[in-house]
């Protein structure tokens, strides 16, 4: 089966190279990569929503147990002591990810020789009022965050907040043209 195969040679690299473990200690850690892997890699896809980014996420995580594998056959609950690593992977990974694919002020650097059209008629149609005029506030007329959230009566975090899911929307709607 692969994935024995898989926890096989994970067992085999970590003993080798880190914890000098005699050779028949892998068998609690394939049966609990059988158990516990469809389940994290559910979690996994569940939180990061990228296939790759959860598998790696779920090798990181069986990585982690195999190195803690004493603790670990002792753990009253060794599921959910994956979890929880999980999560914390996740966690650590959203942490160092950068807010966005666009950075909000290279999105901002665009010169404005380049299209002769307003920005009113430049965004998709798909996108709500609020979204709209953010955008037009922050691009067109290139007002800063403090400036726009003092327009609207927010803070200026909710602004930035705001203002990144408007521009997310508006690339996933004119990506979709």
């Amino acid at each position: 089966m692969e994935f024995r195969l898989k926890v096989s040679v994970l067992c085999q690299t970590i003993r080798k190279e880190v914890c000098h473990m005699p050779p028949n200690t892998n068998s609690f850690m394939e049966a609990l990569y059988l158990r516990e892997y469809d389940r994290l890699m559910r979690t996994a896809y569940h939180l990061v929503k990228d296939r790759s980014l959860a598998e790696n996420l779920v090798h990181e995580t069986f990585l982690l147990a195999i190195l803690h594998q004493k603790e670990l056959a002792v753990h009253r609950q060794p599921g959910a002591w994956l979890r929880c690593s999980l999560y914390h992977f996740v966690q650590n990974e959203r942490r160092s990810a950068p807010y966005g694919d666009i950075p909000l002020e290279a999105a901002a650097e665009v010169p404005a020789e380049s299209s002769p059209l307003p920005l009113t008629e430049l965004l998709p149609a798909g996108l709500k009022p609020e979204e709209r005029e953010l955008l037009i506030l922050r691009f067109e007329r290139q007002l800063s965050y403090k400036e726009i959230s003092d327009l609207l009566y927010i803070s200026e975090t909710a602004c930035r907040k705001r203002l990144s899911r408007a521009l997310a929307r508006c690339k996933r709607l004119l990506r979709g043209r």
